[in-house]
């Protein structure tokens, strides 16, 4: 169960909360069970001098509470981050494609981040976000983004904006790496950063996020590139390949293809299945099928898994969904 607050303004203040949360109960064959509570309020700013830098001072709380064989457990870890940022804008008269103008901005940012270090082995380890979802860090990030915004206007004169180009490129300075060499390395650059999207149209989209190494072999460490395309009836087709190289931890080299269908209305049926270049196998296919009434939904999913030196793993949950709650209330198996 998940609850999300998003960034919200305090009145008419520079100041904005917001919080993130979630509580898991874990129930295992092998290992502890037990619950986890995680919680992460934050408290920013936004100002605005001379009205061409933005600063944001943003402090975040994460505590993390546990109860595991009447055991009880916690952490508390502060993040601290302070962001700089401005904006240079150049419009453009256009008249074809439907567009009437262009906006092309350029918009530097550095990020300055603090995390202290704790101690957490002692800590239940019940998965990932035990551990790496709260880690010691004294680091700059920066970055550039470009963004091409187009503006078309309708017949009745209204004016409608359509973000078509975003490309961010950034890097982090690892201050601690640098003064400490804990790695042994000596290696305080993390890799090149390369994010894009790109919308030519309202109905398709393309994407890619990639990684390249600045230290050793330098290449490409992680690639991840996918197109979506619907119509105007809610069929969606998406196709998307991910790459990652075994320095950037477990090696992987899949496509995936995940189709959408509303033919069966009110049901609503949803394809995916996954193929694995590196094993020449197939990973995984699910199979989704949900009604959709006005305030809530009844989801059926089947998977059928791929499992080294088993049997496939075969897999069935039903899911209940309140409208404006997200998913609620669900049960599943497998076999």
């Amino acid at each position: 169960m998940s609850l999300g607050l998003a960034r919200y303004r305090l009145g008419d203040t520079p100041f904005y909360a917001g919080l993130e949360s979630y509580a898991t109960r874990f129930s295992r064959d092998e290992g502890e069970d037990g619950e986890r509570l995680y919680l992460k309020p934050s408290l920013s700013a936004v100002f605005t001098p001379g009205s061409w830098l933005e600063i944001v001072p943003q402090i975040s709380l994460y505590e993390r509470l546990y109860n595991v064989d009447d055991r009880d457990d916690e952490m508390f870890v502060p993040e601290f981050s302070l962001g700089l940022a401005t904006r240079l804008v150049k419009s453009f008269d256009v008249d074809r494609w439907g567009i009437d103008r262009l906006q092309h901005s350029v918009e530097p940012k550095v990020t300055y981040t603090y995390t202290p270090d704790e101690f957490q082995d002692e800590l239940p380890l019940f998965d990932l976000h035990d551990r790496i979802e709260v880690l010691n860090r004294n680091a700059v990030t920066y970055a550039l983004v470009n963004r091409l915004t187009a503006r078309s206007t309708a017949a009745d004169g209204s004016s409608a904006y359509r973000e078509l180009f975003n490309l961010r490129l950034s890097q982090s300075y690892d201050i601690d790496e640098d003064r400490n060499n804990r790695s042994g390395e000596n290696q305080p650059f993390s890799p090149v950063r390369v994010e894009l999207d790109f919308w030519p149209t309202s109905k398709i989209s393309m994407d890619l996020d990639s990684r390249i190494a600045v230290y050793g072999d330098t290449g490409l460490r992680s690639l991840t590139i996918g197109s979506s395309a619907s119509d105007d009836f809610g069929n969606a087709l998406r196709v998307n390949y991910s790459y990652r190289d075994e320095d950037s931890g477990a090696a992987t080299d899949f496509i995936g293809l995940a189709l959408d269908t509303p033919v069966l209305k009110p049901v609503y049926a949803r394809f995916e299945e996954r193929y694995d270049f590196r094993e020449s196998r197939e990973l995984e296919k699910i199979l989704g099928l949900e009604y959709r009434s006005k305030c809530w939904s009844l989801l059926l999913t089947y998977r059928d898994r791929f499992r080294e030196n088993q049997e496939n793993e075969q897999e069935f949950m039903v899911t209940f969904v309140l409208a404006g709650l997200g998913q609620d209330k669900g049960f599943g198996g497998s076999f």
